[in-house]
């Protein structure tokens, strides 16, 4: 299987995002210091919310090569 280093880092954004969330709801925390675990969540989800996007159009090009090339063979 071919590993794409998008996948493994959209992985490791994922799993520090819920590191995020569980250090929020076990940790007594600030607000100060709550708001930039927040922000640094938001900001990762930002980043795999792009790698989602990037990847759904790889996908629709891929389909509609396949598909065209069908076409050509029929």
């Amino acid at each position: 299987m071919m590993t794409n280093k998008n996948e493994s880092s959209f992985e490791a954004k994922i799993e520090k995002i819920e590191k995020l969330i569980n250090d929020l709801q076990s940790s007594k925390v600030g607000i100060d210091a709550s708001l930039l675990i927040l922000e640094e969540a938001q900001n990762l989800a930002i980043e795999c919310n792009k790698i989602l996007s990037d990847a759904e159009l790889k996908f629709s090009e891929l389909k509609e090569k396949f598909s065209s090339n069908e076409n050509v063979e029929n």
